[in-house]
């Protein structure tokens, strides 16, 4: 998934993790909490920066949202449980697992449509393409090099598509880095805010028509 962090951030959130840890085994962690021991601990003064740091910190010390602030609703509340650490995952199997099911769902997609999606480098999951082989290469009108999935369904062009009502943040709208295959430039602003919030859509046609 994406990062709010970078490799500095990380850097930092590794010293703390321990410490970060310990302060939530003995009662639940709130954000204000997490933010105040980076700032007295490890002299993290600026408040964004503390903010990408913690993030970072909640992750590789496996802090998760408490049931109190796991809804969207109870986010500013930010109450967070140590949980155990899971186990340790190949690291080229994950990735292989990832991209087959996102070519699953989305393909044909070319790599960066995958890296848009996922948040990874096209380099950090070129070894799980590998693995995958053979997938199927198409083209698009473009000239951009489409993978997809052996044996996939490939519907013809002119397939009828039914109206279709979509959630907000359907990973339709956002799996692609090249979103005009459903979603017109004209409406981009209006269905996908500045903060990045996706908004409930209708499609025709298999292209977004309205709110």
């Amino acid at each position: 998934m994406p990062t709010w962090y970078d490799e500095t951030h990380l850097a930092h959130a590794l010293n703390a993790v321990k410490g970060a840890r310990r302060l939530a085994e003995k009662a639940p962690l709130t954000h204000k909490e997490g933010l105040a021991y980076l700032e007295e601990a490890h002299g993290h003064a600026d408040e964004l920066t503390r903010r990408r740091i913690f993030h970072a910190v909640r992750r590789h010390a496996h802090l998760l949202h408490a049931p109190q602030s796991a809804l969207w609703k109870g986010r500013p509340l930010g109450l967070f449980h140590p949980y155990p650490d899971p186990p340790e995952l190949d690291a080229l199997v994950a990735r292989t697992e990832l991209v087959r099911r996102y070519l699953a769902a989305f393909g044909p997609s070319t790599r960066a449509d995958i890296a848009d999606w996922s948040g990874l480098r096209v380099a950090d999951f070129a070894s799980a393409v590998e693995a995958l082989e053979p997938l199927r290469r198409f083209r698009d009108e473009n000239g951009r090099e489409l993978l997809d999935v052996q044996r996939a369904a490939l519907p013809a062009a002119d397939t009828p598509a039914p109206v279709r009502f979509l959630p907000k943040w359907d990973n339709l709208l956002l799996a692609h880095a090249d979103r005009r295959r459903v979603l017109p430039e004209e409406l981009r602003k209006a269905v996908i805010a500045k903060n990045g919030d996706v908004t409930q859509t209708f499609l025709v046609n298999g292209i977004v028509a309205g709110s």
